[in-house]
């Protein structure tokens, strides 16, 4: 990525080039402002990778230049509490032991309890401030429900 200016854009690089390309694609994405970053296995990136300093950049400061980011994760116990703290919305299908718990100090504790007991094609949405809706998918309808959990 050159100074141009970029509709879209997407990695793929070489193994023994991927943290330079990364590295540069989020410095990048900070300089020109304006772009959603979708960071997905947040924690390859942060601790493999080690790119932990532009990822949170973009996580505390990145809202004053237009840059929303959107991170996917598998272990929410292997990642900074810190990235799922800075969230306005988390979304989780179901966890259990150490991830349940580590999501739920990072957001609310009653979302601890809420993503143990989530079924199959279910998830959970928090959203700031503490706001919890259930979804739940039904295939053979084609169908998505929800119900409001709690907030505040």
């Amino acid at each position: 990525m050159d100074n141009s200016r970029y509709d879209s854009f997407t990695l793929v690089p070489r193994y023994e080039d991927q943290r330079r390309e990364f590295y540069l694609a989020l410095e990048r994405a900070w300089k020109h402002g304006g772009w959603t970053v979708y960071c997905d296995e947040l924690f390859y990136l942060s601790e493999r990778l080690h790119l932990v300093e532009p990822i949170e950049r973009l996580l505390t400061q990145g809202r004053s230049k237009g840059i929303s980011v959107a991170i996917g994760m598998q272990r929410p116990a292997r990642v900074s509490r810190f990235a799922i703290s800075e969230s306005t919305h988390v979304l989780s299908f179901g966890l259990e032991g150490r991830d349940a718990k580590e999501l739920s100090y990072a957001t609310t504790r009653a979302l601890e309890d809420v993503v143990k007991t989530l079924g199959n094609h279910e998830f959970v949405w928090f959203r700031r401030p503490r706001t919890l809706w259930v979804g739940r998918l039904d295939l053979r309808a084609g169908q998505l429900r929800g119900e409001y959990v709690s907030g505040g």
